[in-house]
């Protein structure tokens, strides 16, 4: 248990920052709004909402409506792509801020269309991020909300503060995610998973959207589109823009300054080009909004299509004293999946907020990736989302409520999930200590080990085949042992009983434990056997395979004669 007692000494620090947090902001008050259009009156979504002078702030939702903790001193200043930025007293906001479009007539489309390539822009863009954006150590606060959906039918939220610490600042954009950078979970409240890929589902994909921050991660290894498109498309851009085609839409104005508005769109050549994918359809289209004073990035959408599966996601930069910095991520995913009966469609929506920039250096700030047991370990704190900035949710996110509480009212979930998850992990941390140890240290046996998940058909279709071999290898002494993948200790225990193999050796690790990253075991079912002295073959054969009564015949002769 000591490797999962950690955690929980983390949970505790953790929890009592939370309270100081709190208390320090007793003089505050929540104010909520809406930013509409002075002329047409329609909502202006992902609008900035910033505490002037500091970087404390949110962001407008989709219906421009948004949710802030302030003082009565505290001024406001709002800003929009297109619009006249607007500073209002935090006490003027009683439940509508209009803002007016920032038109003005000139030529200069005309002009920048034969003067400037849209090419050299965007190039120019990245080539200025060390230069635009917050160079100095800084810790940010985030606010992430995550939701998915089967059909028309909620079937998860998850809600989370996250700090994020950048020792270096922006810098150059690194290669992969936290290469320098570190990262705590501060608090999290979680419903029950009731989609149909819920065993599948990763606790959380705080690392995967903080990804789309172009101007922090950019993978310099060149690959083709459709791999960029398979995997990310943000992080892969800067390496494959000359396999993109640039045009200058047009010019529009942010605090008065202009903004260049570059569409642009994947060569179609690459569409059938590696990977095998010409019977797929591949697509990717966008818009970069780049300052034109300084080529900084200040907002990018990017739609993504492959095959069914359409992915959008729009990413929002503000500027501060000390330079640029992400300010809000938005990221949709659609796609659809085969059932028994029928096929569904699934939707990913998640959101990144950053509510708050400290600048300086943190040398406590110590790096803890969000894991599943880190999410056990946290328990949920309903008095610090009192006290802590969040997105307003919209008008259809209501629903998310309605589809979600119709067994349980989401608070109660939230307190049964956390203690749910805590007696889980409790269990899993066991049998992770258990594997671990049989991996290090295999006793003179010869021992085969077996990956499988309840979810795994190939795994269960391997069991009915494979008994009578099992049990006879069994009884020449080969040490059997079942490790299950199952994060539900209902379901593992179903299935094991279900299946005649409670006579065996079990254990469970989870989905998303260490152990399967540092065998890089990607796929189920997979088999591994440990000789006596210790050395592994890590991707031995199935018991019903030809060769595995052979390589496990051998390896006991091997035995046999070492005993003699």
């Amino acid at each position: 248990m000591r490797r999962y007692a950690s955690y929980l000494v983390f949970s505790v620090v953790i929890g009592i920052s939370i309270l100081s947090w709190s208390d320090s902001f007793g003089q505050r008050k929540r104010i909520t709004g809406q930013i509409l259009n002075s002329k047409t009156l329609h909502p202006i979504p992902y609008a900035s909402i910033r505490i002037l002078g500091t970087y404390e702030g949110t962001s407008s939702n989709s219906e421009g409506e948004f949710s802030l903790l302030t003082s009565s001193k505290d001024s406001l200043n709002i800003s929009s792509i297109g619009y006249k930025t607007k500073v209002v007293s935090s006490e003027e906001v009683k439940n509508s801020v209009f803002l007016e479009e920032d038109i003005k007539v000139l030529n200069n489309v005309v002009v920048y269309a034969k003067t400037v390539s849209p090419f050299k822009i965007v190039q120019n863009a990245f080539n200025n991020i060390a230069k635009n954006y917050i160079s100095k150590p800084f810790k940010m606060k985030t606010f992430y909300r995550h939701y998915c959906k089967d059909d028309s039918l909620y079937g998860r939220l998850i809600e989370a503060a996250v700090d994020v610490y950048k020792p270096t600042g922006y810098g150059k954009p690194k290669s992969s995610l936290f290469v320098n950078d570190a990262i705590q979970l501060i608090q999290s409240r979680r419903s029950y998973d009731k989609t149909f890929i819920r065993e599948r589902h990763a606790p959380i994909s705080y690392r995967f959207v903080l990804g789309g921050d172009l101007a922090a991660y950019q993978n310099r290894q060149k690959k083709p589109i459709p791999y960029m498109l398979l995997n990310g498309s943000v992080k892969y851009f800067r390496a494959g823009m000359k396999n993109y085609n640039y045009e200058l839409e047009e010019t529009t104005y942010l605090d008065g300054e202009e903004v260049f508005v570059i569409r642009f769109s994947a060569n179609p050549w690459w569409n059938s080009k590696n990977m095998d994918l010409e019977e797929i359809f591949v697509e990717h289209h966008g818009k970069f909004f780049i300052a034109a004073n300084n080529y900084a990035f200040l907002k990018l959408e990017s739609h993504v299509t492959v095959g069914t599966k359409k992915t959008t996601d729009r990413i929002f930069y503000k500027k501060g004293k000390d330079g640029y910095y992400i300010s809000n991520i938005v990221h949709d995913n659609l796609f659809n999946i085969d059932t028994d009966s029928s096929e569904i469609s699934h939707k990913v929506h998640i959101e990144l907020l950053v509510n708050d920039i400290i600048i300086g250096e943190d040398s406590e700030f110590k790096n803890v990736p969000i894991t599943r047991e880190i999410l056990a370990a946290n328990v949920y704190n309903p008095l610090f989302w009192d006290n802590y900035v969040t997105l307003s949710e919209n008008p259809l996110e209501s629903q998310i409520k309605k589809d979600l509480e119709k067994n349980q009212r989401l608070e109660g979930q939230f307190e049964a999930k956390s203690q749910a998850d805590f007696e889980m992990y409790e269990d899993i941390s066991q049998d992770y200590l258990s594997l671990n140890e049989i991996l290090s240290d295999s006793k003179n046996e010869l021992i085969y080990i077996d990956f499988w998940a309840s979810w795994c058909r190939p795994c269960i279709t391997e069991f009915n085949k494979s008994k009578k071999v099992v049990e006879a290898y069994a009884n020449k002494g080969v040490r059997f042992i079942y490790v299950s993948l199952d994060d539900r200790k209902e379901k593992w225990s179903r299935m094991k009983n279900r299946f005649g193999l409670a006579g065996h050796e079990h254990l469970r690790i989870g989905s998303y434990s260490s152990i399967l990253q540092d065998y890089e075991i990607k796929e189920i079912p997979r088999y591994m056997l440990i000789r006596p002295d210790g050395t592994v073959i890590e991707n031995a054969p199935p018991p019903t395979a030809a060769e595995f009564s052979q390589i496990i015949d051998n390896e006991l002769k091997l035995i046999g004669k070492a005993n003699n």
